[in-house]
Order: structure tokens, then sequence, then C-alpha cells
């Protein structure tokens, strides 16, 4: 028997489908055409010459480290060995580091009356000329005259807690060099107030105690040299540096401290909130200077002067350098403005 039942099956004729495809093709064409106006140009490359003008492409080289090798073979250079000539010989000292390529040499020991010389890196000996004491780092300055010696390159920072150093010496027997890689583990106050500029030094682990040892970072530039009387302490480039500058001033020997009359550590004690932190504690003050006369006692904390903050990572030297001297103080955690004459 024959369905008679309505059919719903889609039926497309052959023009519809060519239609269709028309209209696509069109909608294409017309598309791509919109995109190419509205696109930015792509860059054109001009000739200049016989050159080529081409986009700048920015490239980062990134350096490795050098080797521990590569530092010493450079460095060694201006690592000396200090020596008192006598009538049995030579007699080691200590080390010297060349800072400037005139012969400026620093050594963290102090030579009262006592003729130097020192053995450059060819096993030639040269004389030691005093240039003078560095007041508020410590650091004894010479000068050895008619040389051009390789100085050391400073650091532009400090080295932090954790970061490798690798210290370079002169061995006292064959006056070569010795090396050894170690980690500063702590950045201090000084144990002493033999050097009142010095706020902060860095502890270095397992370093051998041979004053004047010098420190450089993996780049091979100078952070820091082994002061003497502290084991394994080292001065930072920062406090080096600004020594450096007192040279070239003629001002080795002004203490901004004597101005005010007192000398200050950094300790580990409250502020009047309670909080701990390292702060400037005074030591000692000289018998009827300003500090004295205007009652300043030994044990206030020095908060700051002329309403700036005195903090252990700003210079307290420099804060001290110029009258007025309006300072604020903690005492028996009470907290005091005393100005000075």
């Amino acid at each position: 028997m024959q369905d008679t039942s309505p059919s719903t099956t889609l039926r497309l004729s052959l023009g519809s489908i060519i239609l269709g495809f028309f209209l696509l093709f069109v909608i294409g064409i017309a598309g791509g055409y919109l995109g190419y106006r509205l696109a930015p140009a792509p860059l054109t490359v001009l000739p200049n010459g016989d050159r080529t003008i081409v986009p700048v492409s920015q490239h980062v080289t990134i350096s490795p480290s050098k080797t521990g090798e590569d530092i010493v073979a450079t460095q060694a250079k201006s690592v000396l060995l200090l020596v008192e000539q006598t009538t049995k010989g030579i007699k080691p000292v200590g080390n010297g580091i060349t800072l400037t390529n005139d012969g400026v040499v620093v050594s963290t020991q102090s030579f009262p009356d006592t003729a130097l010389s020192a053995v450059l890196d060819d096993g030639s000996i040269a004389a030691l000329t005093p240039v003078g004491v560095d007041t508020l780092s410590g650091l004894t300055f010479f000068r050895i005259p008619d040389q051009i010696l390789p100085p050391v390159t400073l650091a532009q920072s400090a080295a932090n807690t954790g970061s490798e150093v690798i210290s370079i010496a002169r061995n006292t027997v064959t006056m070569r060099p010795t090396a050894s890689r170690h980690t500063v583990s702590e950045i201090t106050a000084p144990n002493d107030a033999g050097a009142p500029g010095i706020q902060q030094v860095a502890l270095v682990s397992g370093a051998a105690a041979q004053p004047g040892t010098a420190f450089f970072n993996d780049e091979g530039r100078l952070v820091g040299i082994l002061r003497i009387g502290e084991i394994s302490a080292m001065i930072s480039v920062p406090d080096i540096t600004a020594a450096l500058g007192r040279l070239s001033a003629g001002t080795l020997t002004e203490n901004p401290f004597a101005v005010p009359g007192f000398i200050v550590t950094w300790k580990l004690v409250q502020d009047a909130a309670g909080i701990f932190g390292m702060r400037a504690v005074v030591a000692t003050i000289t018998p009827k200077g300003p500090a004295f006369t205007a009652g300043i006692k030994v044990g206030d904390i020095l908060t700051s002067n002329n309403g700036k903050a005195i903090t252990w990572d700003s210079s307290l030297a420099q804060a001290l350098a110029k009258p007025p001297f309006i300072l604020s103080l903690i005492r028996e955690g009470e907290e005091r403005t005393i100005t000075l004459p």
C-alpha cells in the first residue's frame, strides 16, 4: 500500500547550494580586505647608502660568575705582604691591599713608629711611606712611591648575609697567595669602639685570622678586609670607600664625634615602645664637653638629631657632621630632647 503521510526530508536544489558557496566566498573576501585595511603597516626596512636600517633588537647577555682561579690570578697582585726589615731578615706583620694605581696601600693594622716594606707580586721589596690613620675607620694608609701597581676593584655595595666570598692573603713563609671560599654568616656591630665610624662588620665563616686578608665577591670585586682584633670580622667596602674619600679630601684625622663630645656603641636594646633594635648607645662622654654640659649620660639611647632619625643603617658620623645638635634620646624608658650648646 502506498504511504501518503507528509515527508520531513529537507530537499535543497543545486541552485541553492551554489548560491550558498558564493555568499561564503564573498564574505571571506570582504573580511580579508577589512583586516588588511585595519592592521598596522609592517615595519619597512629602508636602505641607507650601503647600510641597511633594521629594527633594533635588545639582547641580554648573562655572564657567568668568575671562577676562584680567575679571581686569584687577577686580584692577588694587589694583595701585598707587609714586612718589617730587621738585622735578621724580614718579619711578616700582615697584608696590605693596593687601592689605587699610584701606590696607595691600606691595612687594618696600626704600626706606630715602625718602618715597613711591602713584598710585591714579583718578589721585590718596596718601602712604604706612611700617609696616615683614618680616625673613623681605623684604617692605616701607606704609599709606595714611584710604583705603578694594579689596584683592586671595589664592589659597589657590601656583602649580604649568606653570600659567598673568596679570601686572598699572602703566605708568611712562601709569600705566595693563599685563597679559600667562605660565607658571610652575619652582619653585626663591632666589639670595640676603637673605630667610631664603623657601625657594622661582616662575620665570615672559617676565615683565617691573618690581619689584612682581602675578601672578594664572585665578580672579583673587593667587599671587605679582615679587621685586627676580631676573629673572622671584616670591615666592609662602604667604610673602605668612605675612608678613601677622606684620604683624598685630607680629612683623615677629623672626628665628628669630638664636636658634641661623646662616643657611642651599637647595641640591641628596646625603644620607648618596647621594640628591640640595634641602636646608638652613649658609651663615653668627654669631660666638660658639650654633651657633658648639656646633661647627656652614659647609657642614653640616641634616636634622632635635629629631627633626622639615627639608625644602624645610616651614618651617625654624617648625622653629627655639623650643628645644631638637637638630640632626641631614651633614658630609663622615657623619651627626652636635649640641645647641646
